[in-house]
């Protein structure tokens, strides 16, 4: 007997071998078009949103890893306890630095502050977030100059700009030797105005900085703005220490808690329990448990939702794949036979599976790449305002890649190269075999798909109503229709006010000290022996009144009595709440040893994000020369009258400052982009959910199809109609879907009812409308990936597959 092609194929050396493997499963894949097409679609979408989570991760974790002394800089932050846990906080005492300095172990210290401020290039003023930093901040961190020299920093009369800051000020002029003023106010509210000159620009920051600058200023004119750098009272926005051996850090953290008794002689009512080094090597990463830190990171629930988006998605793939695998290696089993009695081993008919899969799961790699770069990274980026980027340098970006295809190639391969390759070619030809077992592992990976499925789409849907139920959610106050312009000097909000008060657009004026919704003082408060922590607002007479506040006892400041005024407050249900204050009308309080008498109490309203809860809060009378903050309140559909009344006020005012104004109704604008950016993300992870789904389950009923022609063809001689058939062809997916979500809906429940919670402190209630919405949803979807193959069944011609019986 000569021996057979396929015999040849096999026989050569391993080289020829392995091209001949790729060769025959090329043309494989290329005979089965569709199903090589529905494989690589699930597995490169899946493949894309998984490289966007490796992205993310990999942005945190590496970021400030390119400082060339990252391993030895480390950060001081306070901890101290409130309500039985501990509370860190990016902030430290200014003194602390000096003392750092006498320890051997430490070689540089360098403090850094934020202010807020206007700066003025020639005849335009913008506003602007300004760093404060020490002499040798330039030698902690790699931030090289692309234009002039960082040896004379510390001067007091230089400023360094960042790249994106030199373009916004000086377009594509050269700003070294450019001169720029710039504004403060000081502690004691007076204006402090300071010229500078550029001394350089740095290169443009990495993408994975945590923390930069925009206008960097000599830490010393901290002086000028009534800041002693020995006073305990004091503190900066961070302390940077450089050490001279990363192992020092422990010895250095314990020298430096002697300092925590004299910090708290000065803080008696805030004491610290601690002071703590965090590595630089993770500030970004535990940035989120970090109140008033520096470092820009990313809440940890955030990388939990990804990797497990990532997961889904993956697993939905896999199931996919390894499902129309099973099925379509069904159809091939008289395929091995013949194979097999021509002369292949077993062993090389599994290396032959193992090839075809492995060139298509290379496909979807290469198509996920793709997808990855040029769609998911930039659209997820776009999402959460970064710059992230697949770093192919990375080794574990290959390993990840290169662990899910193995594993999806494997599982695709497993049923067909090593259970059906084992049949004897006898029992295939003869057709007395019959395959057994695969059917409800088949079935599990399909119903498991629909519960994946079904808790994904839950999960956008309860994410979108979630959001339009936060933005539709009484604040409790009316904060409609209200401008509010920021001042700096009591000229200028007098004057403003007065000016305003012309216009019949403006129906009220009023003002705070703090910037209402936005910010607010805490202090101590004594009331009846007990001491405790609240928030302090100071506002105008009036600005109760304008503001809508409800009152359920008592009444707000008095219109016409200030004397009065200045020695009462206002008090929310919280704080009666928390104080266990009865009759609290007519109470008297100690805030800063001054005594205040409860005038009135108000019902609570949201003066903070609804990611938290509300709080007790005092408001307390300030007088017209205290505000920063001058609220007007328009008439309904007057605001471009108004604003332009303000705009053209100001300018006669104060022509050389920008009007810095907004809206009150604004100011939770960006926890509202958090929410739309987590439905973003939950919508497009449901898309491609249900993408991943539709491409399984119209592989699988075209296999099953195709599968049941002969049977159905003989059913529709019979006389059977086109909804017998349908439900004939359809009747176990349906089951499995009602499992599936049968399954999803308890499970989905829970883990909205908690990861809502999460996201917001007031989310929305859970209405079983949503899951039935969802189930609804699951039929349309599945509807959509059979219509066709429901379609072909209408038009099937019995005789055409009856002929050769």
């Amino acid at each position: 007997m000569q021996p057979s092609a396929l015999t040849l194929v096999f026989a050569g050396k391993p080289a020829t071998m392995l091209k001949n493997y790729f060769l025959l499963g090329f043309r494989t894949l290329v005979k089965r078009k569709l199903y090589s097409f529905i494989n690589i679609a699930g597995l490169s979408l899946a493949l894309g949103c998984s490289l966007v989570c490796f992205a993310f991760v990999s942005f945190f974790y590496k970021a400030d890893q390119f400082h060339e002394k990252v391993g030895r800089l480390f950060t001081v932050q306070e901890v101290s306890t409130a309500e039985g846990r501990e509370v860190l906080n990016g902030r430290s005492p200014l003194p602390l630095a000096d003392h750092l300095l006498d320890l051997s172990q430490v070689e540089s210290v360098v403090r850094v502050s934020k202010k807020p401020g206007l700066i003025t290039v020639e005849d335009e003023t913008f506003e602007e977030v300004f760093t404060f930093a020490e002499k040798d901040f330039f030698s902690l961190f790699t931030f090289p100059l692309k234009a002039g020299s960082d040896r004379e920093w510390g001067d007091p009369s230089q400023v360094i700009l960042d790249h994106s800051s030199a373009i916004k000020y000086f377009d594509d002029r050269n700003p070294v030797g450019q001169s720029v003023t710039v504004r403060f106010t000081d502690a004691d509210g007076r204006e402090q105005i300071q010229a500078f000159t550029v001394a350089g620009v740095a290169e443009e920051f990495p993408r994975n900085a945590s923390f930069r600058f925009k206008v960097l200023l000599p830490f010393e004119f901290m002086n000028r703005l009534g800041v002693s750098f020995e006073d305990w009272t004091a503190s900066c926005d961070a302390t940077m220490v450089l050490l001279h051996s990363p192992t020092d850090a422990s010895q250095v953290e314990a020298a430096i808690q002697s300092h925590v008794k004299t910090y708290n002689v000065y803080h008696p009512d805030f004491p610290l329990e601690r002071l703590h080094f965090e590595p630089l090597t993770s500030a970004s990463l535990n940035s989120y448990k970090v109140s008033d830190d520096v470092f820009a990171g990313a809440p940890k629930f955030v990388f939990v939702i990804l990797i497990v988006i990532s997961s889904f998605l993956i697993i939905m793939a896999c199931f996919n794949y390894m499902n129309i695998a099973i099925a379509m290696a069904s159809f091939r089993v008289k395929e091995i036979g013949v194979r097999k009695v021509m002369g292949s081993a077993r062993s090389q008919l599994i290396k032959q599976f193992i090839t075809e899969n492995l060139i298509l799961c290379v496909l979807a790699l290469a198509t996920g790449l793709i997808l990855a770069e040029t769609v998911f990274v930039p659209s997820f980026s776009s999402y959460f305002g970064l710059s992230l980027w697949l770093d192919y340098g990375n080794a574990w970006l290959w390993i990840t890649c290169i662990g899910l295809i193995v594993l999806a190639a494997l599982g695709g391969a497993g049923y067909p190269a090593f259970y059906i390759s084992s049949f004897k070619p006898v029992e295939v030809l003869k057709d007395k075999l019959k395959i057994s077992g695969k059917g409800f592992f088949r079935r599990s990976l399909l119903t498991f798909q629909f519960f994946l499925s079904y808790v994904s789409i839950t999960t956008a849907i309860a994410f979108i109503l979630n959001t339009k139920f936060q933005r539709a959610k009484d604040w409790g106050y009316d904060q409609q229709n209200k401008l509010i312009v920021n001042v700096d000097q009591s000229a200028d909000q007098t004057a403003l006010i007065n000016a305003m008060k012309q216009h019949p657009s403006i129906l009220e004026t009023s003002g705070s000290v703090e910037s209402f919704g936005m910010e607010s003082k805490k202090v101590i408060v004594k009331i009846e022996g007990e001491l405790s922590t609240v928030d302090l607002v100071r506002v105008g007479t009036t600005f109760p009144k304008m503001m809508g506040f409800t009152f359920v006892e008592g009444q707000s400041f008095d219109s016409e009595g200030e004397s009065k005024n200045a020695h009462s407050v206002l008090v929310n249900e919280s704080f009666v709440t928390t104080s266990s204050m009865t009759d609290p009308i007519g109470k008297v309080l100690y805030i800063d040893d001054h005594e205040f008498t409860v005038v009135g109490v108000m019902r609570d309203f949201h003066f903070e994000p609804f990611t938290e809860l509300i709080k007790p809060l005092v408001i307390a009378y300030a007088p017209d020369s205290l505000y920063r903050h001058v609220a007007f309140q328009y008439a309904g559909g007057d605001k471009e009258t108004a604003e332009l009344q303000l705009k053209k006020a100001w300018k006669e005012i104060s022509p050389e400052k920008p009007l810095l104004m907004y809206e009150q109704a604004s100011v939770f604008d960006n926890d509202f982009r958090s929410y739309d950016t987590a439905t973003n993300v939950m919508k497009s992870a449901a898309l491609i959910t249900v993408l991943i789904g539709v491409f399984g389950l119209f592989g699988l009923s075209s296999l099953t199809l195709s599968g049941k022609m002969k049977e159905l063809a003989v059913r529709k001689v019979m006389g059977s109609n086109d909804k017998q058939l349908g439900w004939i062809l359809n009747k176990e997916i349906i089951w499995l879907l009602a499992i599936a979500c049968g399954l999803g809906m308890p499970l989905s429940y829970f883990f909205l009812k908690s990861f809502l919670l999460e996201v917001s402190l007031y989310a929305m209630p859970l209405r079983p409308s949503l899951f039935l919405e969802t189930l609804l949803a699951m039929i349309v979807v599945a509807l959509l990936a059979v219509s066709f193959h429901l379609y072909r069944l209408t038009r099937i011609s019995p005789a055409a597959h009856l002929r050769d019986e």
